[in-house]
């Protein structure tokens, strides 16, 4: 699996969060009241997916018998760790917790995905052939 699939696949899980967050999200953020309180929670629930997407997408890519399209699921995981905090900082925008605590998260996160879809390209599974990658 190549290196630049993983990250078009993660691109498009990404983008299918994302541009929603921003169409539906800045506008509903920008009518809505929400209590302070409100996003120093919705950091936590961000923070909580975030770290059980991370986990179940390094869970998926580290399967036993792994097949050669686990690495595409787990890229879309991915997608979903860094989705979350995009989405709800789109949302709680007219509030400092949105810059200061969920974009960093969402950097973090998009960081370590990268980090680890590079990681994931270079690992040979069942089912791929040695050959893959080598020119011939």
């Amino acid at each position: 699996m190549s290196r630049a699939r993983l990250q078009q696949l993660y691109g498009l899980g990404l983008s299918a969060q994302v541009l929603p967050a921003l169409l539906l999200g800045v506008p509903l953020g920008s009518q809505l009241y929400y209590p302070p309180d409100l996003g120093r929670m919705m950091v936590l629930v961000a923070l909580g997916c975030s770290l059980l997407s991370l986990c179940l997408a390094w869970q998926q890519s580290r399967q036993v018998r792994q097949q050669p399209d686990s690495r595409l699921s787990a890229a879309l995981l991915l997608a979903s760790a860094t989705g979350v905090p995009l989405l709800l900082a789109s949302v709680l925008w007219r509030q400092e917790v949105a810059l200061w605590w969920l974009l960093p998260l969402a950097g973090l996160c998009w960081v370590v995905s990268w980090w680890w879809l590079a990681l994931w390209a270079n690992r040979k599974v069942d089912g791929e052939s040695s050959m893959i990658g080598k020119g011939a």
